[in-house]
């Protein structure tokens, strides 16, 4: 279990759950709120926050329209940011935990906005405004394989012991791509397991994509990064289930998303 506090230590909060992916934000707004070069911050479920001491201590500062920034009263330390289009997840600082949340930097994110004093040093993914995984992740595969493949409430492809981790993309256009690509002989029913990152167990990594031996290559043709899950997918991370439809020699987005447990049972 991880701990967090403030700078006077008059906050105090219990994390029980899994972190979710972490980014390093360099928005104007998250540098000015930090007071630094970029914010570290990571999607956290609010049913994981358990007070210690100090909740009357937290202010929140609507810094854009539905949009609070979370801090100390007594000291000023950043805490969370939340929305209320999602009132499940907030956003915590990483510089309020005590310990180590077990997850590495995804991306840096927002850097059309970051400092003219800071360069970036490292390899990670760089993006100009907001990364695709603050939404949904997709991953296509058959009825059959999943069947197969799912074992102690995970699902761990071949892929995942051939090359170290499980494909997936951040949009729907790259899934159908992948689909005319490389699964279009592929046995029906031909499936779309829809993830929620925040839920992961095992890291995830957005990298450049690389060609399939045998495969098709027109999902290659934008210069998207592609998540990587470098670990069995947790199947409480499945939020839901759908089908491809044929359409002609395309490929049609499922009409509806079932629940995972309509299709293992």
């Amino acid at each position: 279990m991880l701990t967090a506090r403030c700078l006077c230590e008059g906050v105090r909060f219990e994390i029980t759950g899994k972190v979710g992916p972490v980014v390093y934000c360099h928005c104007s707004q998250c540098r000015r709120a930090s007071g630094s070069a970029f914010a570290a911050n990571a999607d956290l479920r609010t049913r994981y926050v358990h007070w210690i001491s100090g909740r009357e201590l937290v202010q929140e500062y609507e810094s854009s329209p539905g949009q609070f920034r979370a801090f100390c009263s007594r000291c000023g330390s950043p805490l969370y940011s939340r929305v209320d289009a999602d009132p499940a997840t907030i956003r915590v600082r990483l510089g309020s935990l005590d310990g180590d949340p077990g997850r590495r930097s995804l991306a840096h994110c927002w850097v059309r906005s970051k400092a003219p004093w800071f360069e970036i040093s490292d390899e990670l993914p760089r993006f100009e405004e907001a990364p695709p995984r603050s939404a949904r992740i997709y991953h296509i595969t058959t009825a059959a394989a999943l069947r197969a493949h799912c074992a102690d409430d995970s699902y761990s492809p071949p892929s995942l012991a051939r090359e170290g981790f499980v494909h997936c993309t951040a949009t729907r256009s790259t899934l159908l791509a992948v689909a005319r690509d490389l699964y279009d002989d592929a046995p029906p029913p031909l499936l779309v397991l829809e993830i929620d990152p925040v839920r992961l167990a095992a890291e995830l990594r957005f990298e450049a994509p690389a060609p399939t031996p045998g495969g098709g290559t027109a999902h290659l043709a934008s210069s998207e990064l592609f998540p990587h899950l470098y670990g069995p997918l947790n199947l409480s991370a499945v939020v839901g289930v759908g089908e491809l439809r044929r359409a002609g020699s395309e490929f049609a987005w499922p009409d509806a998303f079932d629940a995972l447990e309509m299709w293992v049972a």
